[in-house]
């Protein structure tokens, strides 16, 4: 991250911390270029085990998340490489995951719960059908958007089914 005014990743420019996981951290950003709010996560170097490389260098985690085009999978927009790691821009979704939701409010009625599990599950469809296996399914990794929609984010564990 570098410049003036707000840090940069590339060219989006950090507003703030938006969470850390195990394999880096996450920022909401924003795209000069195309005037939009996005989600960049970066994947540290502390972290490097955890990340799953290609044979050219690209984060897995891209590769795979460039080949999702699902309305319940979070879309990759962008993937670079900064000063501190490897990056990957996602669309921001603004909502919470399902974990913050079921620890806030506790369980699901079965009436609300049904919508949010068929989501997920076509999401779900979406990556087997590319032959995609997350390997990493929670209600950390599934976002409810404000309209209510599961989302499945967080493909960093993912791989490919091999035959």
């Amino acid at each position: 991250m570098s410049g003036t005014g707000n840090p940069k990743i590339g060219r989006y420019e950090v507003m703030k911390s938006i969470g850390r996981g195990a394999q880096g951290a996450v920022y909401l950003g924003r795209d000069p270029v195309l005037d939009r709010l996005v989600a960049i996560k970066v994947l540290t170097e502390r972290d490097a085990e955890l990340h799953n490389m290609t044979d050219d260098g690209a984060p897995l985690e891209a590769r795979i998340s460039g080949r999702l085009k699902h309305p319940n999978i979070v879309p990759i927009h962008d993937a670079g490489e900064c000063s501190v790691g490897p990056y990957l821009v996602f669309e921001f979704v603004k909502g919470e995951t399902l974990a913050q939701i079921l620890k806030s409010r506790g369980a699901l009625s079965i009436e609300d719960a049904a919508p949010v599990i068929g989501a997920i599950l076509k999401g779900m469809a979406a990556a087997h059908a590319a032959d995609i296996l997350h390997l990493d399914l929670s209600p950390r990794n599934v976002l409810i958007d404000d309209d209510g929609v599961a989302r499945v984010m967080d493909f960093g564990l993912a791989q490919y089914v091999t035959t």
